[in-house]
């Protein structure tokens, strides 16, 4: 039996913020080193998120709503205290304002705290990731890992956990928010060493 290679495991801020500058500087080395890469990356561009597809370099808006300044100020607050606190973006938020915003964008949505995130580009990014085993690439690049995914099993599940079991040979990175690193291990069946 082959040996599971290791995950890299980094926070946002680790990775270079909202428009992950110090992954993405990170993987234009790795692929200029001749490493075949692929995933997703999760990039805030003009205030709203996009999805970074790695094997095309595509990007797809991830993000249908725009957030208010009140949101922005309430996010703000709770990013303040999220490295301490396992309190999820959904609680901080009223989900009938939230569920309202996403009736508007029709059925193919999934919300979290205030965000309204499009399936279908989700569904790409699940693609991405079961393509990237399939494949065998080098590097496969998960983000985010978040509670979308490790408390509701959506966004990109259950891609993701496939991926976990399929990394005999390549290098997975996931980017996981610093308060979520304990439940992200125990939810994946990850030990540190």
């Amino acid at each position: 039996r082959s040996r599971a290679m290791p995950i890299s495991i980094a926070s946002g801020e680790e990775a270079g913020g909202a428009d992950r500058s110090i992954l993405l500087a990170w993987l234009k080395q790795q692929a200029e080193s001749g490493k075949r890469i692929a995933g997703v990356v999760t990039v805030e561009v003009e205030g709203r998120k996009w999805m970074r597809i790695l094997s095309s370099s595509e990007q797809k808006l991830l993000q249908l709503n725009e957030l208010s300044e009140e949101e922005k100020a309430k996010m703000a607050e709770h990013k303040k205290h999220r490295a301490t606190e396992t309190k999820t973006t959904d609680s901080v938020f009223q989900s009938a304002e939230v569920e309202k915003t996403a009736a508007e964008f029709g059925p193919n949505v999934v919300t979290v705290g205030p965000f309204v995130f499009d399936d279908k580009v989700l569904e790409c990014g699940r693609a991405e990731l079961m393509a990237g085993v399939a494949s065998g690439v080098d590097i496969l690049v998960a983000d985010e890992v978040g509670p979308l995914e490790v408390k509701r099993g959506q966004g990109l599940e259950p891609a993701f956990r496939q991926c976990l079991s399929g990394r005999e040979k390549l290098q997975l990175v996931v980017i996981v928010r610093p308060n979520l690193w304990d439940f992200f291990g125990e939810h994946y069946d990850c030990k540190s060493d």
